[in-house]
């Protein structure tokens, strides 16, 4: 059998895991007493959500929240895969920032994405190496930046994937280093 990353009893990621994603993004937003963090179920796959207002789709694409900058809003999703009897596996850890200003929107990019950070501990194609660390993406660069993975652990992944404290530690680092060096001088 193969080994998954981060695999997580679903008791603790339906008791925990909301909370702790709270954390990672709360810095990020002028109110961070708004911010919720909630599971959306389907099918053996559990997708945490974040948002500052009442959302009710199902689609993750619905939810986003205010940044400190009133420039970019963000998203923050989470992708927890069955793996066998009552435990899951992260497939995917994503936090994206997207330029709201027309400038960006009609020049640049229609969807808005900016800069995107982005964790998929269990992959094992050709850049897997870079993907399971958190990597960043570039998305208004020309290629081959904007298909880059910019991994940002590279040297100490195996750490950073024992556990969701370790992924924690490090997906909070990088959104710290998102607001510093973008978020608050946009």
């Amino acid at each position: 059998m193969i080994r998954k990353n981060l695999l997580v009893n679903n008791n603790e990621l339906q008791t925990e895991r909301s909370a702790e994603i709270i954390d990672l993004v709360k810095m990020i937003h002028p109110k961070p007493k708004n911010i919720q963090a909630k599971p959306i179920s389907q099918s053996g796959i559990i997708t945490f959500v974040v948002s500052d207002k009442p959302v009710k789709s199902q689609e993750k694409k619905d939810y986003d929240f205010q940044t400190t900058s009133k420039k970019i809003k963000a998203s923050y999703f989470e992708v927890w895969v069955k793996h066998e009897k009552n435990n899951y596996f992260l497939s995917k850890a994503y936090f994206h920032l997207y330029r709201t200003d027309n400038q960006y929107l009609e020049s640049i990019r229609e969807d808005g994405e900016y800069v995107l950070l982005h964790c998929d501990p269990n992959d094992n194609d050709e850049h897997g190496d870079y993907k399971r660390s958190p990597h960043i993406h570039i998305e208004n660069a020309e290629y081959p930046i904007n298909k880059a993975h910019i991994a940002l652990n590279l040297s100490n992944i195996t750490q950073i994937l024992e556990s969701r404290i370790e992924l924690n530690k490090a997906l909070k680092s990088a959104i710290l280093m998102l607001k510093e060096q973008i978020i608050e001088k946009i």
